[in-house]
């Protein structure tokens, strides 16, 4: 084995917690594997186009994204820690044959990454906002007279919620991953790359406005439709999409000239080769007594010793403490717990296993209780944090089919709602944030980022009921 395989091998290697997790993840039932379709693209483009698969040649960018991986390890998410660490892959797996990193190639693996569940968290409620800023004029031309409240469109007085799988997250992967390997195949420059994504998302943020706008006119109807016209209506948008894009990337590819390197990474690159040149350390070696006691192979430039170094850091890195989800329940105060519901008595239940590990960072408190006829789950939550999960992603997670997820409205509050089907039973959930002013929230999104304005403060409670179906 040459010296750069073996650099190769022990690289990849070193993130080793990033593949135990990423495994982890992927086979986890309340996430989506589709990030295995990213992940195979990108590895099956860069064989066809016969990439080097390289570290050691013009790797400055790589040591850059390395270096920020290993210092901030022990205090960022496993997500984030990942990313990082698929950029360096995607890097190593870009280099073309003349020399230039292929970004198309490094998106792909980006996406490769679990990142539905997260892009819902955090730009569920922000995609929906836009995109029904976007519907109002649109409605208003169309003789339908519309405001935005938060992300409730009021239409001739009557209110229609976008709920969180009308934000657009799906589509924006999915046409994310059509524009990466449009750029990886077609071997976009950076500058053409950047260029389509931008247009690739002004494309999914209108056509998600257009589905609204299709979608009120449908609920305002005096026709009934059928349950399956709301798909119908998204797929037919979404081809539309995928047109627009192919022909965006067309134009693009034959009339706009590209830009091929960062300037400060060849900046940089040309800076660490002054410092290979120097040689000093072979110097400092050859004059000093410890090449009587210790051989080192003082003929490597500079840049190799910074990689064996920052290598032997990360794989090492992940044994020690870290800071993320220090706090855990425990360290919270005990709530004072309700003994009936909606007038009926209600019973503690023992929390499951699968609770028990969910809980265990959890900043707050949960407990699950019985009416004798439905579940109910309540989780007091102290802060602001992304540990609060949608309850459809937890009985996805325990081997539930779900379907008809979207929303119920009940004592003029609106819940998130879905039905939950397994071999034992068949089940009606739904689910609600309140705080103790009484604002109400029906998916976490949209709880989250009116808590990080400052529009409501905690301790907050997340209601889930759990009812069988007859």
């Amino acid at each position: 084995m040459n010296k750069e395989r073996l650099f190769i091998l022990l690289f990849f290697l070193s993130f080793w917690p990033v593949w135990l997790w990423y495994i982890h993840r992927m086979l986890d039932p309340s996430d989506e594997p589709i990030g295995f379709l990213s992940l195979f693209s990108a590895v099956a483009i860069a064989l066809y186009k016969n990439n080097k698969i390289a570290i050691i040649k013009d790797s400055s960018f790589i040591l850059i994204i390395f270096f920020i991986y290993i210092i901030t390890y022990s205090f960022i998410p496993f997500l984030l820690r990942s990313t990082f660490a698929m950029i360096c892959i995607g890097l190593c797996f870009s280099k073309s044959s003349d020399g230039r990193s292929d970004p198309g190639i490094i998106g792909l693996f980006i996406l490769s990454l679990p990142l539905i569940s997260t892009m819902q968290f955090y730009m569920g409620f922000p995609l929906r906002v836009i995109s029904g800023s976007l519907a109002i004029p649109l409605l208003n031309f169309s003789g339908i007279e519309t405001t935005l409240d938060g992300v409730t469109l009021i239409c001739n007085g009557v209110e229609v919620v976008i709920d969180a799988p009308c934000s657009g997250v799906r589509m924006g992967w999915t046409a994310s991953f059509l524009c990466y390997f449009i750029t990886s195949v077609s071997s976009f420059s950076w500058g053409k790359t950047l260029l389509l994504s931008l247009c690739t998302w002004t494309t999914v943020l209108c056509g998600n406005a257009l589905r609204l706008v299709a979608l009120v006119h449908i609920e305002l109807s005096s026709i009934s439709f059928p349950g399956w016209w709301h798909e119908a209506i998204g797929l037919s948008t979404f081809v539309i999409m995928v047109v627009i894009i192919l022909i965006t990337a067309l134009f693009i590819n034959k009339n706009i000239q590209g830009v091929n390197y960062f300037s400060f990474n060849i900046s940089l690159a040309t800076s660490i080769d002054k410092l290979n040149k120097l040689n000093f350390f072979t110097y400092f070696y050859k004059e000093s007594p410890i090449k009587q006691f210790i051989f080192i192979p003082v003929h490597l430039p500079l840049k190799t010793y910074v990689f064996m170094t920052m290598i032997f850091l990360a794989s090492f890195i992940a044994l020690l403490p870290s800071k993320v989800n220090a706090q855990v329940a425990s360290h919270y105060k005990d709530h004072i717990w309700p003994n009936e519901y909606n007038g009926r008595s209600i019973q503690e239940l023992p929390l499951t296993e699968r609770e028990h590990r969910f809980y265990v960072d959890f900043p707050g408190a949960m407990k699950r209780f019985s009416d004798g006829e439905k579940e109910i789950i309540i989780k007091w939550v102290y802060k602001i944090t992304r540990r609060v999960h949608p309850s459809i992603d937890c009985f996805k997670g325990a081997g539930y089919q779900i379907s008809e997820p979207g929303l119920f409205s009940e004592q003029h509050t609106i819940w998130s709602s879905f039905k939950a089907k397994d071999s034992v039973q068949h089940l009606f959930v739904k689910e609600q944030i309140t705080d103790s002013t009484g604002q109400t929230w029906s998916d976490v999104s949209s709880w989250y980022w009116a808590a990080v304005l400052g529009q409501t403060k905690g301790p907050w409670k997340v209601t889930t009921i759990a009812k069988p179906i007859n």
